[in-house]
């Protein structure tokens, strides 16, 4: 009893196919591969310095630099116009700094700013936020949405304000 070759081909070729057909590829949990991300680092710092323009430096506790932006975590920003901008958590890039988490704003003389989300564009030298915000200098406190800061000339504008002014 004698089984040609051909038939233990053919038959070998009909497993391997109804073994193929039988994976469910949508049956695995895909896992998350980050190949974009480049570096990480910890306890850094950054410091832009351009003739005839201010300094700008940047503190963060962990960031992790992708092919485009970076991604920080309790940043610090500060420069020579006397502002700071704090955060827990942040995105980086294209002269945007979003801070998506425990946004603050301090500047020299005693002004907080503080919100859940705030775009602070370092070129321009502007601050944008999109929605609530509570602003506090001395005893006196502003609350409103959409701000927009022009950090040079000291602008501010801002929508549904309702202010506490004490002198």
């Amino acid at each position: 009893m004698a089984v040609r070759i051909e038939y233990l081909l053919v038959a070998i070729i009909g497993v391997l196919i109804v073994s193929i057909l039988g994976i469910n590829p949508s049956s695995k949990e895909a896992k998350s591969a980050n190949t974009e991300r480049e570096f990480l680092f910890k306890n850094a710092s950054l410091s832009e310095v351009k003739i005839e323009e201010k300094i700008q430096k940047i503190y963060a506790s962990k960031m992790v630099k992708y092919t485009n932006y970076l991604e920080v975590e309790d940043i610090n920003i500060s420069g020579e116009n006397g502002y700071r901008v704090w955060g827990k958590r942040a995105i980086y890039g294209d002269d945007t700094v979003t801070i998506t988490k425990g946004a603050r704003v301090l500047r020299e003389d005693g002004l907080t700013l503080e919100s859940d989300n705030i775009n602070y564009f370092i070129k321009r030298e502007e601050i944008e936020i999109p929605n609530t915000f509570l602003l506090e200098l001395n005893a006196s406190t502003i609350k409103g949405e959409q701000l927009k800061l022009n950090i040079k000339s000291r602008r501010i504008s801002a929508e549904n304000v309702e202010a506490s002014i004490f002198y």
